[in-house]
């Protein structure tokens, strides 16, 4: 369920606004509440929110383009060090994504959700939650809502947390925590290599067969992103196949593979 959220939610709000409509832009140098007087100054009519309180200092703008580069020009007069448009497909975590949160809702209505193990921090009321339909709750307000990760990573301190782990690709997160919690250690998990053993069915030709080969599999962001299978290629005997990995009973990784030069199957 959580895989199909995701892709839900990612095809819902990449159509949400037109192209050239929204944008989004970090203001470095001014706190929150003086970003978001900023934007609200700028809308004169349009959408422009404070999408993001990543640290002191840096909060990230969406909304209407026009909005946007009128609380660009803005903020400079008002003492921020810099305003940079940032280089994204769809103007996220504003009014502009109803569209996206709409779809979100419909697509949770339907999902069973069980009350977590330990207390959720959501990032659109940086707090914790556990009630099963309060989490079903925020998950869609957080698509519109502003993303308060300042505010949480400081609610985590302040219970006592000092290991954080960033599961993802890249390392902004872990770079902003030393800005957020002092004393606190970060350690970015962007991609984990393991190697399993799987059973490999394939068809060849019309022919089905099957092997049982070491994979290095590669997650990154949730997802196996490659497979580096040094043996595939002898098993298999042929650059494309349809194909069936499983592990433990399970097909985790169906589809065609096609391999390069390197035998990284793709």
């Amino acid at each position: 369920d959580t895989a199909r959220l995701l892709r839900i939610r990612g095809k819902a709000m990449q159509p949400a606004t037109p192209p050239g409509i929204g944008a989004m832009a970090a203001i470095l140098g001014l706190d929150f509440a003086d970003v978001a007087a900023v934007a609200k100054d700028a809308a004169q009519g349009d959408v422009c929110q404070a999408a993001n309180d990543n640290s002191s200092g840096q909060v990230v703008l969406s909304g209407h383009k026009a909005a946007v580069d009128r609380a660009c020009e803005l903020a400079k007069a008002r003492g921020a060090k810099r305003a940079i448009l940032l280089p994204v497909s769809a103007p996220f975590h504003c009014a502009l994504m109803q569209p996206a949160a709409d779809a979100m809702a419909e697509a949770l209505m339907n999902v069973t959700m069980n009350k977590p193990s330990v207390p959720l921090v959501a990032n659109v009321v940086a707090g914790p939650i556990s009630d099963p339909a309060e989490i079903r709750k925020r998950l869609v307000e957080q698509v519109t809502g502003t993303v308060r990760w300042r505010e949480c990573v400081g609610f985590m301190a302040g219970q006592g947390v000092t290991t954080f782990y960033e599961v993802g690709a890249g390392k902004v997160l872990t770079g902003l925590l030393k800005r957020i919690a002092d004393g606190a250690t970060g350690t970015a998990i962007a991609a984990t290599k393991l190697e399993h053993q799987f059973a490999l069915s394939y068809t060849q030709n019309g022919t089905a067969a099957s092997a049982t080969i070491p994979l290095h599999v590669a997650y990154g962001a949730g997802t196996i992103v490659s497979i580096k299978a040094a043996s595939i290629a002898a098993a298999v005997g042929a650059a494309t196949v349809t194909v069936d990995l499983k592990k433990g009973g399970t097909t985790c990784l169906p589809g065609v593979i096609t391999l390069d030069s390197g035998n990284t199957a793709r």
